[in-house]
């Protein structure tokens, strides 16, 4: 079912975006990050900031699922019955995968991961406590979030709010769903052995690059169309999305460094 979804990898708008966006991208999957995380403490100062990336990941997913299906009553069809698929599709992986004969979400799993490493999850559980009443941004000054996460969500908290149907679908296929697998097989090479982290990665893998990455590239070409207006603006918005993770990148790699992004486990505190 899933190869009918992917699109023409001759599509030369495809081809040309990719081309644009090339020198960002690389810069992220050669980072110095993934090497230099050599041992359990440096896997834990990483995990509680990359956390909020993984927060971060969602909330671009369900605003596109908003945007793309009608998740309000009464229902009433809106826009085209491709794109409510692929996205619909995602979101039913991502919010709800089934692992181990239950059913959660990659965040969760993430979070499960955290605990099992012995990272702190105090700040994401804060955080998430905060943001249920709807203000990202007050949320995130207020929780003791890593300035280096904050920064991120920033960035992509503003794309969510202003950006178009378009640019956020391309930010998520290029910026997230395209570039993860070359991240995470990365990670995976690294010294420590923690079980539920590397089903984490191992399962982004596997969807991102094999079901994902087609299906959100195939919803940028449907919103995207023949509009060569909206394909720039998409371009933009990838670059503006791969600018903020090498932000990220560099903001951890350089405290991890410095052994300033560690953490005790938990139970120690």
């Amino acid at each position: 079912m899933v190869a009918r979804y992917h699109w023409n990898r001759n599509d030369e708008r495809i081809s040309r975006l990719e081309l644009n966006t090339y020198e960002l991208r690389s810069k992220i999957v050669n980072h110095p990050i993934y090497r230099d995380i050599t041992n359990i403490e440096q896997a834990r100062g990483f995990m509680g900031v990359h956390v909020f990336a993984v927060w971060d990941f969602m909330s671009i997913l369900k605003a596109l699922q908003n945007r793309l299906t009608c998740v309000t009553v009464p229902w009433r069809p809106i826009g085209d019955g491709l794109s409510r698929r692929l996205i619909n599709e995602i979101v039913l992986v991502e919010e709800s995968d089934e692992y181990e004969e239950d059913f959660l979400s990659h965040f969760e799993l993430y979070l499960l991961a955290m605990r099992q490493a012995g990272a702190d999850t105090r700040p994401i559980e804060s955080f998430l406590r905060l943001v249920e009443d709807g203000d990202v941004v007050r949320a995130l000054n207020g929780t003791g979030v890593p300035a280096p996460a904050a920064r991120f969500v920033r960035t992509t908290w503003a794309a969510i709010e202003g950006g178009s149907s378009h640019e956020l679908a391309a930010a998520f296929a290029f910026g997230r769903e395209n570039l993860i697998p070359a991240m995470f097989e990365q990670v995976l090479d690294g010294p420590f052995d923690l079980a539920l982290f590397r089903d984490y990665l191992d399962r982004h893998v596997e969807v991102d690059a094999e079901e994902h990455t087609p299906m959100a590239v195939q919803m940028v070409i449907e919103l995207c169309g023949d509009d060569p207006r909206r394909w720039a603006q998409a371009e933009a918005a990838v670059n503006r999305s791969l600018a903020g993770r090498l932000a990220l990148w560099d903001d951890v790699h350089a405290l991890l460094t410095a052994g300033l992004v560690t953490a005790d486990p938990v139970g120690s505190r």
